[in-house]
């Protein structure tokens, strides 16, 4: 259908008009009268006026497309989001390389390190409770009578116990006698199931021995008794516990602030021109780049009611808490709970690293270690039910179980095989281990 003159004067003022800016401010003025065309002459001016249209149009897309290429894409604008969270991976963090250097600065101002190894000899654990131990729970009526009777009671049970009349209470050996020795600059793998005592293990080490009946044995610490260690050098054996336990209105920066000012090093012990606020500083720096942390620096820690930083990231403050203290003997239980393959493998390889160059002694107990994080440690402690079943090199455990008749499963690491002979419900035998056994009774 063609348009009439009309039409495409009014076409034309339209769009002729809308690049001026002043338009709406100008009076409007009468439209000039169209002029009598025949057929031919409104078809010819029409199609000039569309060309015109058309051109302007084109000329103002792609204006508009090389603007829009000039902007961040939305793959783009995730990948800086991503960058971000995952801070600058170009300038990373070398630890090996700033200990060394810390390390040698402090030897050339005569500042050295402890070292302090530890030896295990016969350490047996007892707790209240036995097979047949019963636990009552109060309830109104007892309570009310214990209230009245209480007294009596006590002084009752007080004379027994002068007239050596009073009964032992029940007890449960929780880890059967276990001996070892663990050197300065070594790093020990202590695997086991759930319940077969990694916890009481390394309580035991850390020389943390409260809510146990009784302890026997002798623990060594570069030669000094756990009693001589606990009055005296507290500080230099430390243990990391599983759950994380903050106060979760203070800041990341302000909970590391304080775990470092309770062990800020004297003036014989920092670098000379070095204040206390400046070594806290640059400590609290490097853990936060080390550990990536940094962001969380003005965030309140947390806990299940206050909101606060990540479970991972809580975990990560645990850790840099507990470096914070640089004792000498660190016991490390399940500290990997909550971080990822690769966080967990970076984190192991950094108490590597703080071990060789310091001369740290240091026992960790993990569940679903790697292949990569097995092949960091020293010596490796398998415990079933309390028992010691192997403790030596890593590269000799393997091959210790499987000696034993106990079958490798297919794609099954290191680590969780070795844990797996600890279950009964996990552990099979090779079908041969009855031939095998009366082959070495032969010889």
């Amino acid at each position: 259908m063609t348009d009439t003159p009309a039409e495409t004067a009014t076409l034309h003022s339209q769009y002729g008009d809308r690049d001026d800016p002043w338009r709406h401010l100008r009076p409007r003025s009468p439209a000039p009268p169209v002029p009598h065309l025949n057929t031919d002459e409104a078809v010819i001016r029409a199609e000039a006026e569309f060309d015109q249209l058309s051109s302007h149009l084109n000329s103002k897309a792609e204006e508009s497309t090389q603007e829009f290429s000039k902007r961040p894409s939305s793959t783009t604008l995730a990948q800086d989001r991503r960058d971000l969270e995952k801070a600058d991976r170009s300038d990373r963090f070398d630890l090996r390389d700033y200990l060394t250097s810390s390390n040698d600065k402090n030897q050339k101002a005569g500042i050295k390190h402890k070292n302090v190894g530890v030896v295990w000899e016969d350490l047996e654990v007892e707790a209240l409770g036995g097979d047949d131990s019963k636990f009552y729970i109060g309830t109104l009526a007892t309570s009310t009578l214990y209230f009245f009777i209480g007294p009596f009671f006590t002084l009752y049970m007080f004379i027994t116990g002068l007239l050596g009349l009073k009964k032992p209470p029940k007890t449960k050996t929780i880890l059967n006698k276990s001996s070892g020795v663990l050197k300065p600059g070594e790093m020990c793998l202590v695997l086991g199931c759930p319940g077969a005592g990694c916890t009481t293990f390394l309580r035991t080490i850390a020389n943390r021995r409260e809510g146990y009946e009784q302890v026997n044995g002798n623990v060594l610490y570069a030669g000094i008794n756990a009693e001589e260690m606990q009055k005296y050098y507290k500080g230099e054996v430390v243990y990391n516990q599983e759950d994380d336990t903050h106060i979760p209105t203070l800041t990341v920066s302000q909970t590391l602030r304080f775990a470092l000012a309770t062990k800020t090093p004297g003036p014989n012990g920092r670098l000379p021109g070095i204040s206390r606020e400046d070594f806290d500083r640059e400590i609290q720096d490097t853990f936060l780049r080390m550990l990536n942390i940094s962001h969380t620096k003005n965030t309140l820690v947390g806990d299940e009611f206050v909101r606060g930083v990540s479970g991972g990231e809580r975990k990560r403050v645990s850790i840099a808490e507990m470096m914070a203290t640089r004792a000498r003997v660190q016991c490390w239980d399940n500290s990997t709970r909550g971080l990822d393959a690769s966080t967990a493998l970076d984190f192991v390889r950094s108490l590597r690293i703080m071990t060789d160059v310091l001369g740290q002694t240091t026992f960790i107990t993990l569940y679903q270690a790697s292949e990569s994080i097995y092949e960091l440690f020293d010596k490796v402690l398998v415990l079933d039910k309390g028992h010691q079943v192997f403790y030596g090199p890593p590269s000799e455990a393997r091959a210790y179980f499987e000696g034993l008749g106990y079958k490798s499963l297919p794609r099954q690491t290191t680590p969780d095989y070795l844990t797996g002979c600890t279950d009964i419900n996990e552990r099979q035998f090779a079908p041969d281990i009855g031939a095998r056994k009366a082959q070495q009774q032969r010889r």
